[in-house]
């Protein structure tokens, strides 16, 4: 009974993801966005929302260019949100000694298992932790770099 239980769900996973391909989405920086604040402050333009058919598994990438104009040695926290679940987390420490403007590359990656039918709307946010630096997610020419992407590929359920 176990191994037509199991050879049934490989049957029907194998054609639930021959319907459903990986699916990627990116999205870019729509407005420079100031990190001044110990408030969780949204990044502008690079929210998704998504809705998978099956169990899938979800890739975040989020890449940003920021410019730091009034630096300290204090950090600044990056999350993906989602309602009230952080699907990714990060944190920068800005240099000792640094110049009075300059500019910073980050990436945060991480992934989560999506269940069918369940919207996840996906928020990239900045936090300062201790008020010091004004940090500056920013667009115009660097908007090809300020990019959230989304990777969604159908998940096996019988390797669980």
């Amino acid at each position: 009974k176990d191994a037509f239980n199991r050879r049934v769900s490989e049957a029907i996973n194998e054609t639930a993801q021959a319907a459903f391909c990986p699916m990627t989405t990116i999205s870019r920086m729509s407005a420079d966005t100031r990190i001044d604040d110990t408030a969780w402050i949204d990044l502008a333009g690079l929210a998704q929302q998504i809705v998978v058919p099956i169990p899938a598994r979800v890739h975040l990438f989020l890449n940003l260019v920021l410019e730091v104009t009034t630096p300290s040695n204090r950090a600044v926290q990056w999350r993906i949100w989602d309602g009230s679940t952080a699907r990714a987390e990060g944190e920068l420490r800005s240099p000792v000694g640094s110049p009075s403007t300059f500019e910073w590359s980050f990436t945060l990656q991480d992934m989560f298992d999506a269940e069918p039918e369940t919207l996840y709307t996906l928020t990239p946010q900045g936090s300062v932790v201790v008020l010091g630096p004004v940090i500056d997610a920013l667009t115009g020419a660097n908007n090809n770099f300020c990019t959230f992407t989304v990777r969604v590929e159908p998940r096996s359920l019988v390797e669980e």
